[in-house]
C-alpha cells in the first residue's frame, strides 16, 4: 500500500491525475509555482580523469564555468544499480538490484513497488522525457520507461547496442513509446537531436518540465565519427582515440541541449545535472588516474565520478566543492527544490544546501557493493573514512580500511592503526549488505540454457 499512497499525498492539492501508461496521457495537475525544471544527463562508463584530460569537452567546461563542481561524487559501480538509485534515492541493495547489471536474458527489473522521480514529478504536473538507455527492465512491459513515470521514451531499452545498426545480438534495440524504430545515424547523435526536439517543444508551455538523458556512450562497442577519432589518433592508441571521440561526441550533443535551453529563455529556472553511472572501463579506453580500480569495483576509480550541477536562480557559477555528494541524495535534493514532498523511506539527502554556499551536510554510511570478474567488493563510505572488503574469484578475501579524503589513491591501510574504527565500518557494511533480499550475490556469466536473442527487443 505504500507505493500508493505516497502517489496520493504528492498529487494533493492538484487535480485529477492521468494514467502515467500512455506517452499521450493527460495531467491535470499543477506543479508548485515557480518550479525548476530538471535535466539530468547520464554518461556511460566515463573515466574520473576523462574531463580533465585532452578530450575536446567545451559544453561540459560551460558546465563547469556556471556551476558547481563536485570532486567527491560518489555512484555505485556498476550502471543498472546507479541508475536505480538515481531514480529511487535509495541504495539498491534494499530490493536486489545492489551487485549486478541487468543482463539480456533477465527478465526481472526495477521493481514497481519502487516509486520514481519522474513518477512523482509526473503527479505533480511536470512533462517527462526520457532519451537514451534505459537499462532498469525491457524483459515485461511494466518495467519499462512509459510505465515508470515518463510520458515519453526514445532510444535503447537493453544496456548497449551497435552505434550504427541499434542492434544488440542482431535485434533491434531502438525505439520510440515501445514502438522499434528503423532510423539511420550514430546513437549520440540521434539522442542530441531527440532532447533538443523536445526542450524546443517546451518553449511555450507553462508546465516545467523533467528531461532524463542516459547517454550509452562511451560505452563499449566502440564506436565514434571517423573524424573525431582522427583528432585524437596521432598521439593515443586506437582503442584510446575512438574513446575520446565519442566523450567529444557526447559533449557536443550536450552542448546543443544547453544552446536550445537558452533559445527558450528557460537556463536561469533549470537545473542542470552532469554525472557518470560507475568509474571508467580502464581496459576500454578511460582512466580515472590517479584514483585506484575502474568500473566493477568499490575502490574510488570504480565509484567516485566527475559531476556537474548549474542552477543559475541558486547556485553560485564556478564554484568546486569537496562535498560528499552520493547518486541517491539526488532525488531528495531535486524534490526540495521543486517543494514537493519527499518520501521518507529513501535513503539520500537534501545535499542542495552544500551546493549554494560553503555549508557543509554530513553523508555518512554510503553503502556499495558490486560482483564481477575482478570479484565481489562490499564498501562502506563514513565520512572521510572507508571501509572496504574484497572476495577474489578464487576466494582470497582482504579487508582494509582507508582516509580517502587524505588518501584518495586508498595506498595507506588503517584497519590495524584504527581497529575500533575498522570494525564498526565493518560490522554497518555487513548490515546493509543483510538487506539484500537475494543474499550474497553469485557471478553469472552466460546466458540460461535454451536461451536466445529476441527478434526484437521492443517486444
Amino acid at each position: 500500500m505504500l507505493r500508493p499512497i505516497l502517489i496520493f499525498l504528492l498529487a494533493l492539492g492538484a487535480c485529477a491525475q492521468g494514467s502515467s501508461d500512455s506517452p499521450e496521457s493527460p495531467v491535470n495537475a499543477s506543479a508548485p509555482s515557480g518550479s525548476p525544471n530538471i535535466i539530468i544527463f547520464l554518461s556511460d562508463d566515463l573515466g574520473g580523469a576523462d574531463l580533465s584530460s585532452e578530450i575536446r569537452t567545451p559544453s561540459l567546461d560551460r558546465l563547469a564555468r556556471e556551476g558547481v563542481s563536485l570532486s567527491r561524487n560518489y555512484v555505485q559501480p556498476l550502471c543498472t544499480p546507479t541508475r536505480a538509485s538515481l531514480l529511487t534515492g535509495r541504495v539498491p541493495v534494499r530490493f536486489g538490484l545492489q551487485y549486478r547489471p541487468l543482463r539480456p536474458w533477465d527478465t526481472h527489473g526495477l521493481p514497481t513497488d519502487e516509486l520514481l522521480l519522474p513518477e512523482i514529478l509526473q503527479q505533480a504536473g511536470y512533462r517527462t522525457a526520457c532519451v537514451g538507455k534505459w537499462h532498469l527492465g525491457h524483459g515485461q512491459s511494466r518495467h519499462h520507461p512509459n510505465k515508470r513515470g515518463f510520458d515519453s521514451f526514445y532510444g535503447l531499452i537493453t544496456g548497449a547496442h551497435d552505434y550504427y545498426t541499434h542492434e544488440r545480438g542482431g535485434a533491434l534495440d531502438w525505439q520510440r513509446d515501445g514502438a522499434s524504430l528503423s532510423e539511420e545515424g550514430y546513437t549520440t547523435e540521434l539522442l542530441g537531436n531527440e532532447a533538443v526536439r523536445f526542450v524546443q517543444e517546451q518553449a511555450n508551455s507553462k508546465r516545467p518540465f523533467f528531461l532524463y538523458v542516459p547517454f550509452n556512450a562511451p560505452h563499449t562497442p566502440l564506436q565514434a565519427p571517423p573524424d573525431l577519432i582522427g583528432h585524437y589518433s596521432e598521439r593515443n592508441s586506437e582503442r584510446r582515440a575512438t574513446f575520446m571521440a565519442m566523450v567529444e561526441s557526447m559533449d557536443a550533443a550536450i552542448g546543443q541541449v544547453l544552446v536550445a535551453l537558452d533559445d527558450i529563455g528557460e537556463a536561469e529556472n533549470t537545473i542542470v545535472l552532469f554525472l557518470n553511472d560507475n568509474g571508467g572501463a580502464r581496459m576500454e579506453g578511460a582512466s580515472n588516474k590517479p584514483l585506484r580500480g575502474g568500473k566493477g569495483s568499490a575502490f574510488e576509480g570504480g565509484i567516485r565520478v566527475p559531476a556537474l550541477v548549474r542552477w543559475p536562480d541558486k547556485f553560485p557559477s564556478d564554484f568546486s566543492t569537496n562535498q560528499v555528494v552520493s547518486v541517491q541524495d539526488w532525488m531528495p535534493s531535486i524534490l526540495s527544490a521543486c517543494n514537493l514532498p519527499i518520501p521518507d523511506n529513501l535513503d539520500g539527502q537534501n545535499i542542495f544546501p552544500a551546493l549554494e554556499s560553503s555549508a557543509s551536510v554530513t553523508r555518512s554510511d554510503l553503502f556499495f557493493g558490486t560482483i564481477s570478474e575482478k570479484g565481489w567488493y562490499l564498501a562502506l563510505i563514513d565520512g572521510d573514512y572507508k571501509y572496504l572488503r574484497r572476495v577474489l574469484p578464487d576466494g582470497r578475501k582482504a579487508e582494509k580500511l582507508f582516509h580517502v579524503a587524505n588518501d584518495p589513491a586508498e595506498e595507506q591501510d588503517l584497519s590495524k592503526l584504527e581497529p575500533n574504527k575498522f570494525e564498526t565500518m565493518k560490522l554497518r557494511a555487513l548490515a546493509w549488505h543483510a538487506l539484500d533480499p537475494n543474499g550474497d550475490p553469485v557471478m553469472v556469466t552466460g546466458a540460461p540454457d535454451g536461451w536466445t536473442v529476441p527478434e526484437d527487443w521492443a517486444h
